[in-house]
């Protein structure tokens, strides 16, 4: 009369099996090395900047797809290009990458740390933990620490871009609740010159709706049945 039981517990076992084996890969990110391919981009002084924010699920899939909802945790996700032409080394600092809201308010990069803990409950892992209860928290942790990976992973971050080098990254910048479009904002790049000791300023104006209600809201209670 135990077979039943077992062979349930061996049906969840390896079917949480599988999903922590799922999660134990995550995609690694990918960005285009194609100039041509950010929507927004300028060259000048023998650089070149693009710009593609992810203002869609659909696009944050493509750029970060371990499978976490950044736009409903408020963060907005912006793959960046940075092509040196030139002869020199480019010295890049995310802190001189800002955000300008049409407002005129300044919004600067998120460090990777900031990005995983606002993102964190949006990292899907949830849903282990409502299939299987106590039995899917292995699977939840293991999606976010993917995510967590994903977010490190593909941070642009402080680095010298050597002569005639191509290098990508993203940048995530904090959302608020009212913000549901890009238009009038702008990206405001700084890239540095060490051995001639000059500077080379990008301000490249951005569009696109944002998706508005991007909080995720809670779970509904069950209604309790009448007896």
């Amino acid at each position: 009369m135990w077979k039943q039981p077992r062979t349930m517990f061996t049906v969840v076992a390896v079917g949480l099996g599988l999903l922590v084996g799922c999660a134990g890969a995550p995609p690694a990110p990918t960005a285009s090395q194609q100039f041509e391919a950010y929507p927004f981009r300028e060259a000048k002084a023998k650089i070149a900047i693009g710009v593609n924010p992810c203002t869609s699920q659909e696009r944050v899939k493509e750029a970060l797809p371990a499978g976490a909802d950044y736009l409903a945790g408020n963060i907005l996700p912006l793959q960046i290009l940075l092509r040196n032409d030139g002869q020199d080394d480019l010295f890049f600092k995310v802190e001189n990458v800002r955000l300008v809201w049409p407002d005129g308010g300044l919004r600067e990069a998120l460090s990777p740390a900031q990005t995983y803990e606002a993102i964190k409950d949006e990292a899907g892992g949830m849903t282990y933990v409502g299939l299987f209860g106590v039995f899917g928290v292995p699977a939840m942790l293991k999606q976010r620490e993917n995510v967590m990976k994903e977010v490190m992973n593909a941070s642009a971050k402080d680095r010298i871009i050597g002569p005639q080098k191509t290098v990508t990254g993203v940048l995530f910048y904090p959302l608020q609740d009212a913000d549901t479009s890009l238009r009038g904002a702008k990206i405001r790049l700084v890239l540095q010159n060490p051995a001639s000791l000059t500077e080379t300023a990008f301000e490249l104006p951005l569009s696109g709706d944002l998706p508005k209600n991007r909080k995720s809201e809670p779970p509904k209670q069950p209604t309790p049945e009448r007896r």
